[in-house]
């Protein structure tokens, strides 16, 4: 997750740059980030989930809980939008927007982590996490949707559903 982080980080200031000469070409460039980014981590997600099956217990040890973690992994192709709403609300002097997205996912882990956690234990923190990446980047669609477009966000909800799907056909998640 930090690397995607990292990623937009550093490409920011060739954003910026780009903005000042040409708005269309750096917003332009922008989205191509923010569907690379997704189609990388959709990709990587579900290769994760296929390697969690034999894979994990042999890293991590039998205990550790596949389940939680197949929730971390339907998480990644949602990942880089609330990134790219981020960045792009920097390049459009849009502050308030920023922090929606992220009041927005920090109210909802809180709410929803602290709900399934006490019954689920760490996959229901995973559940919140995901929950909390899932609606910062709706928001993200709607506050800049020029940035993150309708069909970005459903490639990475689509990307989502597929991890989950994948985890429960392969008996991960019951």
């Amino acid at each position: 997750m930090l690397a995607v982080r990292e990623l937009f980080t550093v490409s920011l200031p060739e954003h910026v740059e780009q903005w000042g000469r040409d708005r269309e070409h750096a917003a332009c460039g922008l989205r191509r980030l923010g569907w690379w980014t997704v189609s990388v981590l959709f990709a990587a997600a579900l290769l994760g989930v296929m390697l969690l099956d034999r894979g994990l217990p042999f890293v991590a040890g039998e205990r550790f809980a596949a389940a939680s973690s197949a929730m971390v992994l339907a998480l990644l192709p949602l990942l880089s939008l609330p990134l790219l709403a981020w960045q792009a609300a920097a390049l459009h002097l849009r502050p308030e927007a920023a922090l929606a997205v992220l009041a927005t996912g920090l109210v909802v882990f809180m709410a929803t982590a602290g709900a399934l956690t006490p019954v689920w234990g760490a996959t229901g923190a995973s559940a919140g996490l995901l929950a909390a990446v899932a609606a910062s980047s709706a928001l993200s669609a709607w506050k800049l949707p020029a940035a993150v477009t309708p069909r970005l966000l459903l490639t990475g909800v689509t990307g989502a559903c597929s991890v989950l799907a994948l985890a429960t056909m392969m008996g991960l998640l019951r």
